[in-house]
């Protein structure tokens, strides 16, 4: 690896702590957006934020397979894998739900549940309970997003590149693939 100037360093720090915003990165280490678009097509600068970025995943216990399997799921949630249509036409929680695996699990934002008391016609003291339960799963759209870019940058795109005409405003999150090894890794 080529090395890096004192402040391209504090670049590729700054880019990590940011979460992969360039335009917060290149402002915390006095760089203009424009040149740290530039430097982040240098292999050798991408190379350190990939070293950093596994460091700081490695501090924190996560490892990018977590990860994507998290945003994966989120991304490709169903509700079906949730919900079904019970014989009376009615909507049915399939099975307990922390029998339902985890990945399905994950998925669900919050869960409401109402309970409205009526009286019974006819009857004086006798109350009818309807229980109202609201589940809400997790947006899609921005690990959607995450996994495109994930993706764009495993398949040949540029890591760090603006979309056209957006030079100036973008601050999509990076996550850059990691530099292609020689040696083996063992689990």
């Amino acid at each position: 690896m080529a090395n890096l100037s004192p402040k391209q360093l504090d670049y590729c720090h700054a880019y990590v702590k940011c979460r992969g915003n360039v335009s917060q990165a290149a402002k915390a280490s006095d760089y203009t957006v424009r040149y740290a678009f530039d430097l982040m097509q240098k292999p050798e600068v991408q190379d350190k934020i990939v070293e950093l970025q596994l460091q700081a995943a490695e501090a924190a216990g996560v490892d990018a397979a977590e990860v994507i399997g998290e945003t994966k799921a989120l991304a490709f949630s169903d509700i079906t894998d949730i919900l079904t249509i019970g014989p009376d036409g009615g909507l049915v929680l399939r099975g307990n739900l922390e029998d339902l695996p985890r990945e399905v699990r994950i998925t669900i934002k919050s869960i409401e549940v109402k309970e409205t008391a009526t009286k019974v016609r006819g009857s004086d003291d006798e109350e009818m309970v309807r229980r109202t339960v609201k589940i809400t799963l997790h947006d899609k759209i921005d690990p959607l997003k995450l996994l495109a870019i994930y993706t764009s940058a495993v398949v040949g795109g540029k890591p760090g590149s603006p979309p056209e005409g957006d030079e100036g405003a973008w601050t999509g999150v990076q996550i850059l693939p990691p530099p292609n090894r020689s040696k083996e890794t063992t689990q």
